[in-house]
């Protein structure tokens, strides 16, 4: 065999980004090869054990992928931060004493990160399983590791995630009148069916074959979800 040969075998229907449409034992074969063939170093998944087992001394911990890259903020015009002034603001209404908010450089040793600091992959990989892992997940946009992560947790059992609905979302985020109590309502009835359930799949026009993996017969069927 090729593979026996040469150490490699080359999957020719699979290498297209437009081969959406597979047969389901090739599906089957993609999914297998997305979410288990690869595996994470011992030393991704030490520093990953350390950063949960921090986060999770508190409480159960939410991943935000915020995906804050160079070239998003040119194409999006986002601000990088807002000022000292708004930093104030969110320091008196007490934002960090209610809610801890971490990125891995605040929970981490300096020496814990130095081996990796010049290996952007490995960096990048460290964010993906501490994502994958989280007790729920948020992508901020549709990029491919959002799109991955989400179907890597809906592999292994239909891990809780939420999907922002942002056009339903921005009236209310403008309307200054609405009362927290009835922001946080809408919220979660926008959401109510955007928290990475099972579902069946009525058409697969224009669904990512990643992010949207075989749900109907290869994830794993697990019908219990925490509220956090």
């Amino acid at each position: 065999m090729q593979f026996n040969r040469d150490g490699v075998l080359l999957l020719r229907r699979l290498d297209s980004r437009l081969s959406k449409e597979l047969p389901s034992d090739l599906q089957k074969l993609r999914c297998k090869a997305a979410f288990e063939a690869l595996k994470f170093s011992p030393r991704v998944m030490e520093i990953w054990k350390k950063l949960a087992e921090r986060m999770r001394s508190k409480c159960p911990y939410i991943a935000l992928h915020l995906r804050l890259e160079k070239d998003v903020w040119v194409i999006t015009s986002c601000l990088t931060g807002l000022s000292s002034k708004y930093d104030e603001i969110a320091r008196l209404e007490g934002i960090k004493a209610t809610v801890f908010l971490y990125n891995k450089y605040d929970i981490v040793l300096p020496h814990e990160l130095k081996p990796f600091a010049k290996r952007a992959s490995i960096m990048a990989a460290i964010d993906y399983i501490v994502c994958k892992e989280s007790d729920v997940f948020m992508a901020s946009h549709g990029g491919n590791m959002g799109c991955a992560i989400q179907g890597h947790r809906a592999y292994e059992g239909h891990k809780k995630l939420i999907t922002p609905n942002k056009r339903k979302m921005l009236p209310y985020f403008l309307n200054k009148t609405m009362t927290e109590t009835e922001s946080e309502k809408m919220m979660k009835k926008f959401h109510s069916q955007s928290l990475g359930q099972r579902e069946i799949r009525v058409s697969r026009a224009g669904r990512d074959v990643t992010k949207y993996p075989v749900p109907e017969c290869m994830c794993i069927n697990n019908q219990t979800t925490r509220t956090i």
